[in-house]
């Protein structure tokens, strides 16, 4: 799937509006981007987008 513009506008701000807050708010997160990530228990992945 293609995505636009707008797409990334909108995921990009809204990712930086939730950063800001968490930090503000002083919520400890990790950013996981698109990433892939395996889980070592069961042998599966995921790909987040940014987080």
């Amino acid at each position: 799937m293609t995505l636009g513009e707008s797409h990334e506008l909108i995921k990009s701000s809204l990712g930086m509006f939730l950063e800001a807050y968490f930090v503000a708010r002083g919520i400890e997160f990790i950013p996981m981007g698109s990433a892939t990530h395996r889980g070592e228990a069961k042998g599966t992945s995921f790909e987040p987008d940014e987080s």
